[in-house]
């Protein structure tokens, strides 16, 4: 839910994302980006399971469901598999395709969020503080890594989707529109994926993690 204009490192008179820019500054050598990133679908359900298998949205509904998906690849490469999302999967059958697979070893969305904090009512997009599935994705890779398990994992966050979610000590883009909302949602994202990038410099898990 992110426009590439609207990423600090794609526009620098926005200060959205200073944490992803000062890792792109640190590690200038090994940080790739993409000039001209489009987005594969402009609807998160069609985008996000079309991600994960490689196939366009127009596909055939048969040869999407006989597709292999990113976590099958990496078991056959004996990797640790994960997927930590703030969304649910309820929507049109989605979570019977996406989580059942027995090439997926761990999970945890917004369902298993809601089911064990049972004062909050479960959102019907979405979870928008970040930082809860990236503390819970650090905990997960932390407990891999205690095992020396190498791992395949996918984080999928809701924080910059409308209605825009942020904390208020982190509304630096002044003014009060839907668009400076959108601006300090992408800046609590940015925040929150601070945690995760010093958890990984901090174990040494950096040098040889792939970051995509």
């Amino acid at each position: 839910s992110v426009r590439r204009t609207a990423l600090q490192i794609y526009n620098d008179t926005l200060k959205t994302s200073p944490n992803i820019s000062a890792f792109k500054k640190k590690y200038k050598n090994n940080f790739f980006q993409f000039e001209w990133a489009r987005t594969n679908a402009s609807l998160t359900f069609l985008s996000v399971p079309s991600i994960l298998n490689g196939l366009s949205p127009y596909a055939d509904k048969n040869l999407w469901l006989a597709a292999p998906l990113l976590w099958d690849y990496a078991k056959a490469a004996s990797l640790e598999t994960f997927f930590i999302s703030s969304h649910c999967f309820n929507w049109g059958g989605w979570k019977n395709y996406l989580l059942q697979s027995d090439k997926l070893d761990f999970y945890y969305t917004e369902c298993e969020y809601t089911g064990i904090r049972r004062d909050e009512r479960n959102h019907p997009l979405g979870i928008g503080d970040d930082s809860i599935f990236i503390n819970r994705l650090v905990i997960h890779i932390d407990s891999l890594n205690n095992m020396n398990k190498k791992f395949c994992g996918i984080l999928h966050l809701y924080g910059t989707h409308a209605p825009y979610w942020y904390k208020e000590k982190n509304r630096t883009i002044k003014g009060n529109s839907r668009e400076t909302d959108y601006y300090n949602s992408i800046y609590q994202q940015d925040v929150s994926l601070a945690v995760l990038l010093k958890y990984l410099e901090e174990k040494k898990l950096i040098d040889n993690t792939v970051i995509i």
